[in-house]
């Protein structure tokens, strides 16, 4: 779907207050249940939708302002997440016409895959400005876990966003 910024505000607004909600129970709950340091990172799934079904000149508006109202929660690499997220978008625009996401499986694999590609480009910006693998290992342990459960959550994901932006059901998993 081919979106103006003026078409877009409404329905930004509810996927950012989608964020919110999940990043505050998200934050309230897993401590609670002992999982300190296990966090799911939504705003790559929103970002990835995005990329994925939302074209607009403003794609690298919306990567900031989701990444901006994540930090809130998670201040760490907010700016990196920021350049990952960019740099996934445009990967996204060139193969946006050979992706096709057709089924649950190919939606888990392609947002598995794209999950690995951000987490692999925030490593290296990481490593760039330490010099130090040891923060990218530890956070490979926690950051995988996660993300397969995310890409497991994908296709949910992905038709409640598909009823945000367009107002209607395009199906479990209209490209």
């Amino acid at each position: 779907m081919r979106l103006k910024l003026k078409d877009v505000a409404y329905s930004l607004s509810i996927t950012i207050l989608l964020l919110v909600v999940i990043e505050v129970l998200t934050s309230a709950l897993f401590p609670m249940l002992g999982l300190v340091n296990f966090r799911m990172p939504v705003n790559i799934l929103i970002i990835l939708y995005i990329a994925l079904k939302v074209e607009s000149p403003y794609t690298a508006l919306f990567v900031f302002l989701i990444q901006i109202c994540h930090s809130v929660f998670s201040i760490e690499t907010w700016a990196l997440g920021t350049t990952a997220g960019v740099i996934i978008c445009m990967v996204i625009e060139y193969l946006r016409y050979m992706i096709h996401l057709t089924s649950a499986v190919v939606t888990v694999m392609v947002a598995f895959f794209f999950q690995m590609a951000w987490f692999v480009i925030v490593s290296f910006l990481v490593y760039l400005k330490n010099k130090d693998w040891s923060y990218v290992s530890s956070q490979a342990w926690n950051f995988l876990p996660e993300s397969i459960i995310l890409a497991i959550l994908a296709p949910l994901f992905f038709l409640l966003l598909d009823k945000i932006w367009t107002g209607r059901d395009e199906g479990l998993l209209a490209g």
